[in-house]
């Protein structure tokens, strides 16, 4: 499940709605999930603010964003290099504001693809915690145990012991 304010992973902090009794379905919102306590008020404070306006009442103030988290800010910084080699197949010379929805989409599509793979590059590179008494970190820690299962035989070894078999029953 994902965030509803932030579309992180969500982390079990819910919604209920009170309004509703004990056994209704109604009482939990299953897509009303969130990452933090955070993303938990930021939603409330919104949904606040709607049921105040649905009402006819005015609204409170603003409602404050959620900051980046370091690894969402580094990728981000990441972006910038597609940002700019998309600008300047376009040109540094045009302004923003006179960007085609053609030329839009390419520098959208390039800072978004850059963003998403610098996640991804993070998320991949910290899949496996580090092994003690490794010089350098792997990717996957147990990828050389594949071949040396103790519980399975190799095949000639089982060939061998089938063979051997075969023949002791036919004496």
């Amino acid at each position: 499940m994902k965030c509803w304010v932030c579309k992180r992973q969500a982390r079990g902090y819910g919604h209920a709605d009170l309004r509703h009794p004990v056994g209704d379905a109604r009482r939990y919102p299953m897509d009303w999930v969130f990452c933090s306590r955070r993303c938990q008020q930021a939603f409330h404070a919104l949904y606040g603010q709607w049921l105040r306006v649905r009402d006819g009442r005015p609204p409170l103030g603003e409602v404050a964003m959620i900051d980046p988290s370091d690894v969402e800010l580094a990728a981000m910084r990441k972006c910038l290099k597609a940002f700019g080699e998309a600008a300047s197949e376009i040109g540094f010379e045009k302004p923003l504001g006179a960007y085609s929805e053609a030329e839009a989409l390419q520098v959208i599509d390039a800072i978004v693809t850059g963003y998403t793979e610098a996640m991804v590059a993070h998320h991949e590179a910290s899949k496996y915690p580090p092994v003690r008494g490794l010089k350098d970190p792997v990717s996957d820690p147990f990828a050389d145990l594949e071949d040396d299962l103790p519980w399975e035989e190799p095949e000639s070894a089982s060939k061998a012991t089938s063979n051997a078999a075969q023949k002791e029953a036919r004496r």
